[in-house]
């Protein structure tokens, strides 16, 4: 077996466009990481500055200290970008609530349940989806209380610029290379299955079933690898860069419900970014890094499922294409509409995943029934597609080439 692996990852390697599109990635997350620490750099060094002097919890004791510290410290006259930033982390330290405390879920959630079924004079909804909306949103005032038993709320993080940092963190940069990941990791797994059906040589290799069927696991087991690889590659080009221009691991203990970080919802209100675990940054980077790669193995399990149906390399990446493309625009087209029940019916596949992934591990306002359902999805999506590439390997052994 180890030597069909190593024949299998040579040809991948003599894939030149594959390469190629890998190398012109690694330099777009460099560009990109460079473009955002230096619009982001002067705050983020800000906060980290602050929260060195009073810590991440911006409570009575904590403006004491920047108080102090602040009226004594020297202002650098070359780096004023430096000094509004810290200018407005002065505001935000002395003006931080805690948005947990007291937080009414129970209303929020009769808001959601008539949204989904309710009718248009506001009457109470009472069918199936509105009452689940209300049971997450009890157990959403749940998590609250339990955020502002351990000050969650008033954590600084990066003050008032908050959304937008940890928007360009995790949804631009972070989802930018899950999406690249996921082109390589389709464009491997189906260019490694079609290979000998492009070469004409599957009827040679393809000539037993024993050695068929040594041949397709080493072809998946590789194109499996290689997605996988490209993505730890494309993320640490676009992270690596951005950690080291900014010093953003000065904030990776803040907590990631900080009463600064606010999600728009489908009802057009700004609501806190109330997780359901207390998460610091450093966490929920870890945790959306961990669901993007689950994500990333999905699709190349689909690209390996129509890869041994479809034999020719590109109609396969063409089918996983369409059948994406599809998915997200039908998604698009239930949330839109306010079709709630059909677009959580067609929640369990990775592109729901992508649509709400710049509010992972939150409440997510309608996109989301029950705590963690991003989670849930991936993993069952995971099951389901391992389980269907299972069959399709065996009716793959067993298929007439001819």
């Amino acid at each position: 077996m180890r030597r069909l692996l190593m024949a299998e990852w040579r040809k991948l390697v003599g894939v030149r466009v594959l390469w190629g599109l890998l190398g012109l990635c690694v330099l777009a997350n460099v560009a990109l990481a460079a473009v955002y620490a230096g619009s982001e750099a002067p705050t983020i060094r800000a906060a980290g500055e602050v929260t060195r002097v009073i810590g991440t919890t911006v409570d009575d004791d904590a403006w004491q200290r920047f108080a102090a510290w602040y009226a004594t410290r020297e202002a650098d006259g070359e780096d004023a970008a430096g000094e509004r930033a810290l200018a407005a982390l002065a505001f935000a330290v002395e003006s931080a609530r805690d948005p947990f405390a007291g937080y009414d879920a129970r209303s929020v959630g009769r808001r959601y349940a008539t949204a989904v079924d309710g009718d248009a004079d506001g009457a109470d909804a009472c069918g199936a989806l509105s009452r689940l909306v209300r049971g997450k949103y009890e157990l959403v005032e749940t998590q609250a209380v339990r955020l502002s038993g351990v000050k969650a709320g008033l954590s600084l993080y990066a003050g008032e610029d908050t959304p937008s940092i940890h928007r360009g963190l995790c949804s631009t940069i972070i989802g930018g290379v899950t999406w690249e990941a996921i082109v390589a990791a389709v464009l491997a797994m189906a260019l490694l299955l079609g290979m000998e059906h492009a070469t004409g040589a599957e009827p040679m290799v393809m000539a037993s079933l024993a050695g068929r069927r040594r041949v397709l696991a080493a072809k998946l087991t590789v194109g499996l690898a290689t997605g996988v690889a490209g993505f730890v590659v494309l993320m640490a080009a676009a992270l690596v860069p951005y950690v080291t221009l900014t010093d953003v691991t000065d904030l990776w203990a803040s907590n990631v419900a900080s009463g600064f970080n606010t999600m728009m919802t489908e009802l057009a209100e700004s609501q806190p970014f109330l997780t359901w675990a207390d998460l610091t940054v450093g966490q929920y980077v870890a945790l959306s890094m961990a669901l993007s790669c689950a994500v990333v193995i999905s699709f190349a399990l689909l690209a390996g499922i129509c890869g041994i149906y479809c034999r020719n390399s590109y109609a396969a990446v063409g089918l996983v294409a369409g059948l994406c493309l599809g998915l997200a625009a039908v998604l698009t087209i239930c949330a839109d509409n306010g079709w709630w029940g059909a677009y959580h019916l067609l929640s369990l596949n990775p592109m729901y995943a992508l649509d709400v992934r710049a509010r992972w591990f939150t409440d997510m306002g309608l996109k989301e029934l029950v705590p963690w359902q991003e989670t849930i999805a991936m993993t069952l999506s995971l099951l389901y597609l391992a389980a269907v590439l299972a069959v399709a390997l065996r009716r793959g052994v067993h298929r007439d080439l001819s």
